[in-house]
């Protein structure tokens, strides 16, 4: 090949293999099909549904959370904690942690707390035991101290609800397997009335 001329018009061909070539390329393709190159986090993040806990590594969570209930919990408690300290001007107006509101005096904040059965940190002001309540989407919900359940004792003893390649072959393996996919959540600290009320009126919103 001849080399250009300066200042000459650049002529490469069509059909010419300096025109393109066929080149072999590796990286990271995500479920749907999208290439990321060498981003490996962003090819598994776009094809996962679910991932670890990032500060337990414990709890398996939803792709679009970064952490379980109990360490989104344990890090709300820290950051309280870590709050500035300062005596009240008595005109500021006060915020109940963990409620989402505002009061124009403690004896208001206070009141509230008593009333909804939480302390000012949105802690209940006694032990909760949760009967028959031992289902991770209703515990996972409310500060409980305790909770049963008959659902190991219900479930273990029916064949036709266990089925596939990996079938626990006796009843305590069967209750293992149930007791392990309990323990794997926890109950909250803190009780937030706004996403998990005790009951809702039985005919719609009230006035």
């Amino acid at each position: 090949m001849n080399a250009p001329i300066k200042g000459a018009e650049l002529h490469i061909p069509y059909s010419s293999p300096e025109a393109a070539s066929l080149q072999t390329v590796t990286g990271w393709v995500s479920r749907d099909g999208r290439f990321w190159g060498d981003d490996e986090h962003m090819a598994r993040f776009c094809g996962a549904t679910h991932r670890q806990c990032k500060q337990c590594e414990a709890v398996e969570i939803k792709i679009d959370r970064l952490y379980c209930d109990s360490c989104l919990e344990l890090r709300r408690i820290e950051k309280y904690k870590a709050m500035p300290r300062e005596q009240w001007d008595g005109a500021a107006l006060l915020y109940l942690d963990g409620t989402d509101r505002y009061f124009q005096d403690p004896n208001e904040a206070r009141e509230y707390a008593n009333d909804k059965g939480i302390d000012r940190q949105g802690r209940p002001i006694c032990k909760l035991h949760g009967l028959r309540m031992l289902d991770p989407e209703v515990f996972s919900r409310f500060p409980f101290a305790s909770a049963d359940s008959t659902n190991i004792g219900r479930n273990v003893g029916i064949d036709s609800a266990w089925r596939g390649t990996y079938t626990p072959p006796t009843k305590e393996a069967r209750a293992a397997l149930m007791r392990e996919r309990i323990e794997a959540h926890q109950s909250l600290t803190f009780w937030d009335r706004q996403h998990a009320p005790i009951q809702e009126s039985l005919f719609g919103s009230q006035q």
